[in-house]
């Protein structure tokens, strides 16, 4: 494969559980930071006599295991403490260094790059894809690397992106603006988020939330990989017999959702919505169940174990409608999506990164997520009052679930609390309370 970091790792043993740390990248990391440093300029000094920035930035001088010239000894380890700071000399120190981590031997196994390559087998990325994905999240994993370039205080619109893409991989510029355009890949799945116009190269592009550290930890198959994005949704612990009072709507979703499956339609989404424990998850589970299809749950995280919020799941949810495109006979349960859409803050739009920030969100890319959806998906709710109106038209259908008829109480309360004989008072009397949810029982 073309990409350096693909080139160098090309004879590859088995994979392996063992973790690896910043360390074992500070070969790749500090070559990208040498290619960047030669390609924008970083190397010139401000003026005669003075080194430039990249010289006296920690980060950077470790990362790429340049010594400090401003050291007060030349030692056989800081062999340009001496140097003059002309543009030629600091020219030379990085083309010198960068020869060096070239031939530098890189560990077999480096756990972000087994697993791009792992991501590219579940939903076919190219190699451009590959690349943009391993920089974007070696900008979101290490900081130091971060740091670095945030320093330089690089002003990137997607023109010089992709050249220093193509500088540091090989690639076209070609590929990489057509992996960055709106309707690419990386885009429509929700992977990236782009940054609008000229933004700070540290910024410019940005995988979605709890992504890096997923890819930073060893799988050992692509199955494995994909389970921690997408979840097999609980086993039902009610059936429609449950649901009497929504008698019609199951035999309207039921004959859907089956039409769905058949005929493999794009763009299906189901909207139920209401109160807390009034069994609108159990209900999607019953459904499907009694359907013969196979229902998933997201299953995403941030590096603390708590689900990611906002827009960030709403890519996420891209996302597993890509992984799960080739089942054929999925449903995705996308569950408690009151923070997912984006808010409209009128004139300030732009500005505001739920409003407008860029390719990979704002009002345009959630309608086509909408219209494309490979996967069948039912929505839930508690609410949907501060939802706006443009978005809920594009629901196929919706159910506002209430609290159930009494009748429908009394059994829900029968069924769990049989098992304890209450008297038959104390049943009546959980099941004339309306404030008591089924959830709750």
């Amino acid at each position: 494969m073309q990409p350096y970091y693909f080139r160098k790792k090309r004879f590859r043993s088995h994979r392996s559980r063992m973790g690896k740390t910043v360390s074992d990248y500070s070969p790749i990391l500090g070559t990208w930071l040498i290619e960047m440093a030669l390609l924008l300029d970083w190397y010139r000094p401000p003026k005669s006599g003075i080194w430039p920035d990249v010289f006296s930035d920690y980060d950077f001088l470790v990362l790429t295991g340049i010594p400090d010239p401003h050291a007060a000894e030349e030692t056989e380890e800081n062999e340009i403490a001496e140097e003059k700071p002309t543009t030629g000399n600091c020219r030379s120190i990085l083309e010198k260094r960068l020869a060096v981590l070239q031939n530098s031997k890189i560990p077999r196994e480096l756990a972000l790059f087994d697993n791009i390559e792992l991501l590219a087998e579940l939903i076919g990325l190219d190699e451009a894809d590959q690349c943009i994905i391993a920089f974007a999240a070696a900008l979101d994993l290490f900081p130091s690397f971060k740091s670095a370039i945030a320093g330089r205080c690089e002003k990137t619109p997607d023109q010089l992106i992709c050249l220093i893409l193509n500088r540091l991989t090989g690639i076209s510029e070609r590929k990489f603006r057509s992996a960055i355009g709106s309707d690419s890949l990386l885009i429509s799945t929700g992977i990236l988020r782009v940054g609008r116009g000229v933004v700070d190269l540290e910024d410019k592009l940005q995988v979605f939330e709890g992504l890096s550290p997923i890819l930073l930890t060893p799988h050992l198959s692509s199955e494995e990989l994909s389970g921690r994005f997408i979840k097999r949704a609980s086993k039902p612990t009610l059936t429609l017999e449950n649901f009497p009072h929504l008698k019609s709507d199951i035999g309207v979703m039921r004959d859907y959702l089956s039409n769905v499956l058949e005929e493999r339609t794009t763009g299906v989404n189901i909207l139920l919505h209401g109160k807390p424990g009034v069994g609108k998850t159990e209900f999607v589970q019953a459904l499907v169940a009694q359907m013969g299809a196979d229902l998933y749950e997201i299953a995403f995280s941030d590096e603390d174990g708590d689900p990611i919020k906002g827009t960030a799941r709403l890519r996420a949810f891209n996302f597993c409608q890509r992984l799960l495109a080739r089942t054929g006979n999925a449903v995705l349960m996308f569950d408690e999506i009151e923070d997912v859409f984006p808010v409209d803050f009128g004139m300030f739009s732009f500005f505001m990164e739920e409003g407008g920030g860029g390719r990979g969100g704002g009002k345009a890319w959630v309608n086509r997520t909408m219209e494309r959806n490979p996967v069948p998906s039912i929505w839930i709710c508690n609410r949907v009052g501060h939802i706006d109106p443009a978005y809920l038209r594009r629901f196929d259908y919706s159910i506002a679930f209430s609290v159930p008829p009494m009748t429908v109480r009394r059994n829900i309360a029968e069924y769990h609390l049989g098992c304890f004989e209450p008297p038959r008072t104390v049943i009546e009397k959980i099941a004339s309370n309306d404030e008591i949810t089924p959830g709750q029982l």
